[in-house]
């Protein structure tokens, strides 16, 4: 799959977001988190969840932060970290 997202902040289409959430994740030695339905932002809205993280299958402390932003122009801004 061709990314077309502008950087690490930055993407064209909300499943480019999670796309990034999902290599963040994986980069730090935990699961694909679970995400469910990927819900839609409105324009000018933002969507905010903590999102459970397992390693090995074990459920962890610690969990993944995202705030995804959906700008006029329709580009997402994601925000996120690991808690």
């Amino acid at each position: 799959m061709k990314h077309t997202h502008i950087n690490d902040t930055y993407f064209e289409t909300l499943a480019e977001c999670y796309d990034q959430l999902t290599k963040t994740a994986l980069d730090r030695g935990y699961d694909k988190p679970e995400y469910g339905n990927i819900e839609s932002v409105p324009y000018l809205k933002s969507f905010r969840k903590v999102f459970d993280l397992t390693k090995d299958g074990k459920p962890q402390k610690s969990g993944l932060v995202v705030i995804i932003y959906r700008m006029d122009s329709g580009t997402y801004e994601l925000t996120h970290y690991i808690n």
